[in-house]
Formats: C-alpha cells, structure tokens, sequence
C-alpha cells in the first residue's frame, strides 16, 4: 500500500509471497496494489495453504486438542482476521486475483514432508505454539492452559507413527502454489483500473462482503476463516 502512495509507478518485474496473503484483512485491494507495482506482463508467484483437511499436520493436531477442548462461542483471545487456511479454496484464490485485475492465474497443488521437530519435543512445542491447535488452547484461556499437559501427552502418542529413525518428527502439509500476471492496464493512484468493467467493480464488491461475512461467522478465529463461508 506504502507503494501506490509513494511512487505510482510500476518498477518491479516479480512479486512473491510465501504464506502472506492468507493475512489480508482486504484482499482484492491489497492484492491491486501488488498488481500496480508491477511492470505490464510483471509475475506473481505466492504459496498459501489448501484448505485445512487437506494438510494432516494441521487437522489432526485439532482433532486430537478436540478431545479435551472446544471452540467458545466467546473469548477474549486475541486474534488476526483472516488467517492461513482463508485461500484454501481454489475459487476463492482465482476470484480475487481476477477482481484484481490479474490474469494467467494457475493453481498448482503441491503436497510435501513438514519438518515438525527434531524430536518429539521440539515438535509438540511447534504444535502447542502455533495452528488449530495451539488457538484452541488460547481460546480457552486458564481452562486451556490448565489442559496443555494432557493435550501434549495425547499429541506425543499420535505422532508417534510419524516419528524418523533419527527421531525427527515428519508430517504431510499441502499448499498452493499461485502464479498470475499483470496484464498491464493501469491501477491509478485511487486503485481504479482502466478498461474494467462496472460488472468487475460489482463482484469486487460481493467478493470482499462474502470474505468478512464468512470470517465473522467463525467468531474471527485466525484459524478457521475462509471466504465466502467455505468449510477451510
């Protein structure tokens, strides 16, 4: 944003995110002004997670801190908004590429070994530190940190499985990886674009309201967001 404020210019020939955009508050303006910062035919390239099924490390870590907590309806947790699984769906990702004005946008699907940990304990520190299961503990405030020992116990049986001869702890992740382009029409330094339809302002507009209401019904859990209220 700092950009289009500053200079207006296009000047750079690629953009890369990796597990960034997930984060986006306001996606499609956020993502138009990395498209104006870039030079006609310039290259996006960004990772972000498939939905949260679709990674092991991240639903079966839930489904095992499932056993001994729940979601509340309230809590005075922090959170972020939209958070890593809010582009696992594909349609999501595409739609605000394309109300961004990109084109050439191709989702390639990558599933890979996640490096949890050294040992066991390395890798249920990363576990109760970050994911679902690390925001279900928050979410429940001294009653979660009263259950954090049990949890950890429950999570060190379960991956026991996925445990290396050298004692690392090795999990299955899947991401997207994304790749789009600038096409070169115009982002002016209002974030307009020129020869765009009212047709494209119109879905951006019910793109961004699908995106909040879809957040908002999940109690704005960083964790469990996903646009247009698509299960993550």
């Amino acid at each position: 944003m700092g950009w289009t404020q500053k200079t207006r210019e296009p000047i750079y020939d690629y953009a890369f995110s990796r597990m960034g955009t997930q984060f986006f508050a306001s996606p499609v303006v956020a993502m138009r002004a990395i498209r104006g910062a870039l030079k006609p035919g310039g290259k996006l390239g960004k990772l972000c997670w498939r939905r949260k099924a679709e990674s092991p490390i991240w639903a079966e870590t839930e489904e095992v801190v499932q056993r001994f907590l729940w979601r509340p309806e309230e809590h005075n947790a922090d959170t972020c908004g939209p958070g890593p699984f809010s582009l696992g769906n594909p349609g999501t990702t595409r739609g605000i590429l394309e109300a961004a004005g990109f084109t050439e946008i191709e989702l390639d699907q990558r599933d890979f070994d996640y490096f949890m940990g050294a040992d066991m304990d390395e890798a249920i520190e990363s576990l109760l530190a970050i994911g679902p299961g690390a925001e279900l503990i928050r979410l429940n405030g001294e009653y979660g940190e009263s259950r954090r020992n049990e949890v950890a116990e429950a999570l060190r049986d379960h991956y026991a499985r996925w445990q290396k001869p050298d004692g690392s702890i090795v999990g299955r992740g899947s991401v997207w990886l994304v790749t789009a382009t600038n096409p070169g029409w115009r982002v002016t330094p209002h974030e307009t674009r020129h020869k765009e339809s009212e047709s494209m302002a119109g879905r951006d507009a019910d793109l961004g309201k699908a995106f909040a209401e879809g957040v908002a019904r999940r109690s704005g859990s960083p964790w469990t967001a996903c646009d247009r209220g698509t299960p993550c």
